[in-house]
């Protein structure tokens, strides 16, 4: 039997649909089971002095992917990343383990990793001054 509402799709090779840095990695949840997803925000974040006293709102971030965009952070129900240059915004959890992850990435230049609402993965690494 012919379906009359069928419809052929041809795939269209040369259109690009992900960018350079839209590479697969695997994180970990709290049931530590690995989702691998592809990456959906890099963001470096500037290192602080370990005698400093600041927050997370107080962190100088920056948008990789788009060469360095300024990231305005914004936190209610998690944390709200948005990107002054393209746009791009993306929102984690903002539990104990985001915060610690941020904070490592801050005081001791190491990289994060995270999932955001969007299924997606949020990294965070050291700013290269």
């Amino acid at each position: 039997m012919k379906n009359e509402y069928a419809e052929k799709v041809t795939p269209n090779f040369g259109k690009k649909t992900a960018t350079s840095r839209a590479d697969t990695e695997k994180v970990s949840d709290a049931d530590a089971t690995f989702i691998e997803s592809k990456v959906g925000m890099t963001i470096a974040v500037g290192l602080q002095d370990r005698d400093e006293h600041f927050t997370i709102l107080d962190l100088k971030m920056h948008h990789q992917e788009c060469e360095g965009g300024y990231i305005e952070i914004r936190e209610k129900d998690g944390y709200h990343f948005r990107c002054k240059r393209c746009d791009v915004s993306r929102v984690i959890a903002g539990n104990d383990a985001d915060k610690e992850g941020m904070i490592d990435a801050a005081l001791k230049g190491t990289k994060y990793k995270t999932l955001s609402t969007h299924l997606d993965i949020v990294i965070f690494i050291p700013l290269n001054d």
